[in-house]
């Protein structure tokens, strides 16, 4: 919302609003949203309070209150909502509202649903005889019934409606069903779930190895439906089965890279995308107005900042105490079934936890380190400038996960970047600047 009241071409006139803590989480960010709007000489209305006036000490006074009134409702949801939770971990009850499949709620309590409750079961028993998670989507997939659940909301003839969920059954999501606990002594019994997680404990995963680089993975955007481009590489060697049964390879030898848009289903040829954007940088190192626009946005540092901060807030979640204490037990609790796999296997789970934990303390350091780095340093266009120019050496030397975040940063700080089949599509320079004509960046 807030690029687009920047925009000069498409800013809008009024913004509306249901009430003032729907503008933003908190009085702070509601007192950002208010300059930007003054800045742009947009009116904000809002039913709850009409027309927000944003020009005297007054004004500023009033929006003041009903800011600070949204940011008092928000947190009196906010709390509510812990209380629930918290009375209901008490009670031993679900705290979730979302129903796995096999089951249903009632009075808050989880019970088996009698449609579809015998095939949680049956996945278990196959996977303790034997049988592999292919073997058993694919059963699934055949045979499985729908997930139909009481829904909260009342129809009009008075009766709770009915939610029906047809699951896309995959590999993965029968392991993410044998994981699932909410299972254990409520349709599953403890020793079949037990052992069931002690075979899947000692299951190996397969190793995933990089062979390609995708630096703009991420950072480039699809201008068509705004989505994140994957990376994807062609050629290669291809095992194909034919009518009669035989396996034949076919092989290429040249592999082709691409930056791939899986909604709209195309495909950017990676070495011409790439070129195109290092080669933007030098456009970006040599206009003034536009480092000037770059040196005035904190949308760089800032977006870094908070990323650290979450990051932060994530790692001493983690190194809570209770929290470790409640992995060790938990460890304990699964080494108590019959099954003498899983007790073998205590000390290397208490060691996995402690390696964590060690992981997790040096990494919480180094962000504490950088977010006071980040606190301390002040952006200007001389900085602006001498990192636009030292771009291209400082991209050659980085490891392909610095390169990402470089290139993330980047395209965040001015505003985005967007491709299609026509190329590369920055919207600062679009703005600021003039069209860029990228003709050459085509989808190959």
């Amino acid at each position: 919302m807030l690029f687009e009241l920047r925009d000069t071409k498409q800013k809008p006139q009024i913004l509306l609003a249901t009430s003032y803590d729907r503008l933003a989480r908190d009085v702070f960010d509601a007192f950002a949203v208010f300059g930007e709007l003054r800045d742009a000489n947009v009116q904000l209305h809002v039913r709850d309070g009409g027309v927000a006036e944003m020009q005297s000490p007054a004004d500023a006074a009033m929006l003041f209150g009903r800011a600070f009134g949204g940011h008092a409702e928000n947190d009196a949801r906010s709390s509510r909502m812990k209380a629930s939770w918290e009375r209901r971990r008490r009670e031993g009850k679900p705290v979730s509202n979302k129903v796995p499949y096999g089951l249903q709620l009632r009075n808050e309590r989880d019970v088996p649903n009698p449609e579809c409750a015998h095939w949680v079961i049956l996945a278990f028993k196959m996977y303790e005889s034997g049988a592999g998670m292919s073997t058993i989507a694919k059963k699934f997939a055949l045979e499985a019934p729908p997930s139909r659940t009481f829904s909260s909301r009342i129809g009009p003839d008075g009766s709770a409606l009915v939610r029906e969920r047809h699951p896309v059954w995959e590999p993965n999501r029968i392991r993410k069903l044998l994981e699932l606990r909410r299972y254990r002594g409520v349709l599953i019994p403890e020793a079949l779930f037990d052992s069931v997680q002690g075979k899947l404990s000692l299951k190996q995963g397969r190793t995933q190895v990089r062979r390609f680089e995708y630096p703009l993975s991420g950072a480039m955007k699809c201008r068509r439906c705004r989505r994140s481009y994957h990376g994807h590489a062609t050629g290669g060697s291809v095992r194909k089965r034919l009518a009669s049964g035989i396996y034949r390879v076919y092989s290429k030898d040249r592999r082709t890279r691409y930056y791939d848009c899986t909604v709209c289903r195309y495909r950017l040829n990676a070495n011409v995308v790439e070129q195109a954007f290092l080669s933007a940088i030098g456009v970006f190192g040599a206009t003034s107005n536009l480092l000037e626009t770059w040196a005035r946005r904190d949308s760089l540092d800032g977006l870094r900042r908070k990323a650290l901060e979450t990051e932060i807030e994530r790692l001493r979640t983690l190194l809570d105490p209770a929290m470790l204490e409640k992995l060790r037990r938990h460890a304990w609790d699964l080494s108590m079934g019959q099954d003498p796999h899983i007790l073998n296997d205590l000390p290397r789970q208490l060691q996995r936890i402690a390696d964590d934990e060690s992981a997790h303390r040096g990494r919480l350091n180094l962000l504490l380190s950088e977010l006071t780095t980040l606190h301390a340093a002040r952006r200007s266009v001389t900085i602006a400038r001498g990192l636009l120019e030292d771009f291209g050496r400082l991209y050659e030397l980085a490891t392909y996960e610095e390169r990402r975040e470089m290139c993330a940063s980047v395209c965040t700080a001015l505003g985005g970047l967007y491709g299609d089949k026509d190329g590369l599509h920055w919207p600062i320079l679009e703005t600021e600047c003039g069209k860029v004509e990228t003709s050459d960046t085509q989808a190959r």
